[in-house]
């Protein structure tokens, strides 16, 4: 009588499967909040070590709007809020380097959060990205000759 008793097949293996859902949208989720707060992290080092390279009259003036562009980077994600301030730590150099000479402007992020990960324990993650440049000297660039095409 109980094996050919069928009423209930669905509902068990719903109730199986429902946690493996929920936990593969969930970490699913939390992966793509931490992949774009990393693209937003790179963007901003990136913007900030192109304009640290080209604009180089004032460097110490220079140093904080780099930092203030990666702070508006993270600040345009949405997933940090806008106390990101606190969270971010940015390295450049204190004095301006010789021209042609390599730089390199690092951010730090310590996520708010502790990522929750399954089967790993959860603790707090850092991010770091970094980028290399050079300043950018133009006083000895000579345009070109205007040619009639």
């Amino acid at each position: 009588m109980f094996v050919r008793d069928k009423r209930g097949a669905t509902v068990v293996t719903y109730a199986l499967l429902l946690p493996i859902l929920i936990l593969l949208i969930l970490g699913t989720f939390e992966v793509w909040k931490v992949i774009s707060i990393k693209q937003s992290l790179n963007a901003g080092t990136y913007k900030a070590a192109r304009y640290l390279s080209a604009n180089n009259d004032r460097w110490q003036d220079d140093r904080e709007k780099a930092r203030g562009i990666i702070w508006r980077e993270l600040e345009n994600n949405g997933l940090l809020g806008d106390d990101v301030r606190e969270w971010v730590e940015i390295h450049t150099p204190t004095h301006r380097p010789a021209c042609e000479a390599l730089f390199t402007v690092r951010a730090e992020l310590e996520l708010p959060w502790a990522t929750v990960i399954p089967y790993l324990s959860s603790r707090k993650m850092i991010l770091v990205e970094q980028h290399t440049s050079y300043i950018e000297c133009t006083s000895y660039w000579v345009p070109l000759e205007k040619h009639a095409y």
